[in-house]
């Protein structure tokens, strides 16, 4: 039988439960139609290796001599990650189907109607 949210935040330090990375995140998103705020499920490392938890950051596009690619930017808990979408998606075991795409606008609203960062979709119920 699977633990509850509750008995895994117990094996949490208390430190690392709650990240910044749905407020940081969108207050650094830009009104630029190459940017994107993504919320989706990351695999958990170090203190809470294997727990799939919700996480936000964001995606941009860049362009280069040889075509486009998408980079991810994470500047959550302190972080200044900035990789390949492909790399950050392996490392964090991220499932493209859990992700939800949001443009300026989308974020701004979402944000509004909800009166919270996020997430603002549903997550399964075993994620943190």
């Amino acid at each position: 039988m699977r633990a509850t949210k509750e008995e895994i935040l117990e094996t949490i330090p208390e430190d690392r439960q709650m990240g910044d990375c749905f407020h940081i995140h969108f207050d650094n998103l830009p009104h630029d139609d190459n940017y994107r705020l993504v919320h989706g499920v990351v695999t958990g490392q170090g203190p809470i290796k294997g727990l799939e938890i919700s996480h936000c950051w964001l995606e941009v596009k860049v362009s280069l001599p040889i075509g486009e690619m998408i980079m991810v930017k994470d500047i959550s808990n302190g972080n200044e990650i900035s990789i390949p979408k492909e790399l950050y998606y392996l490392i964090g075991k991220i499932d493209p189907d859990q992700c939800v795409h949001y443009d300026y606008y989308s974020a701004k609203l979402n944000a509004f109607e909800h009166q919270h960062y996020g997430p603002w979709h549903q997550q399964p119920e075993h994620v943190l």
